[in-house]
C-alpha cells in the first residue's frame, strides 16, 4: 500500500495504463462520485462504483487504446491535484486524440471519495496571472498553478 495519498493516487494512474482498466473497490470508496467536466461530451456525475465502472467503460469503448497520464501532481489535505493527458485513438476511425485537463481526487480513509473533472473544479486553480479561472473558457488554458497548496 502507498505511503501517502499522492503515491496512492499515483499508483492508480499507473495500474490503469498499464492495463486495469475496471474501477476496484481497492481504489474507490462503494460510494465514491466521479464528476466529468461540463465541456465532456457525457458530461455527468457518476455516483457510486458501478456508474464509475460504466464510465470507464465507455472511455474504453470510444478509445481502446486510450492512456490518462499524469503530467504534474501536488497533494494537500485530503486531496490530489493533478493535471492529466489523456490520449488514444478513436475505436472506429482511428483517428488519434489527445487532451489535457485538470483532475481533482479527494481521498479518505485510504480510499478514493470523489473525482472532479476540468471544469467540475474551476476555482481551485489560477491562470498564472493571480486571477482565479471562471467559465467555460477557462478549461483552455494551457497550464494552471494551484492556489492553496
Amino acid at each position: 500500500m502507498p505511503a501517502n495519498d499522492l503515491d496512492f493516487v499515483l499508483e492508480g494512474y499507473a495500474r490503469y495504463n498499464a492495463g486495469e482498466r475496471t474501477p476496484t473497490l481497492e481504489f474507490f470508496h462503494e460510494d465514491a462520485e466521479y464528476h466529468t467536466s461540463s465541456a465532456d461530451p457525457d458530461s455527468a456525475v457518476h455516483r457510486g462504483i458501478d456508474a464509475i465502472r460504466s464510465q470507464y467503460q465507455g472511455w474504453e469503448e470510444a478509445y481502446p487504446d486510450l492512456r490518462v497520464e499524469p503530467q504534474e501532481a501536488k497533494a494537500g489535505d485530503g486531496k490530489v491535484f493533478l493535471w492529466v493527458r489523456f490520449s488514444g485513438h478513436g475505436a472506429g476511425s482511428g483517428v488519434p486524440m489527445e487532451m489535457e485537463m485538470a483532475h481533482v481526487v479527494t481521498v479518505e480513509e485510504g480510499r478514493i471519495r470523489g473525482v472532479w473533472g476540468g471544469h467540475a473544479m474551476i476555482g481551485l486553480m489560477d491562470d498564472g496571472s493571480g486571477r482565479r479561472t471562471t467559465g467555460p473558457g477557462a478549461n483552455n488554458l494551457e497550464r494552471r498553478r494551484w492556489h492553496g497548496l
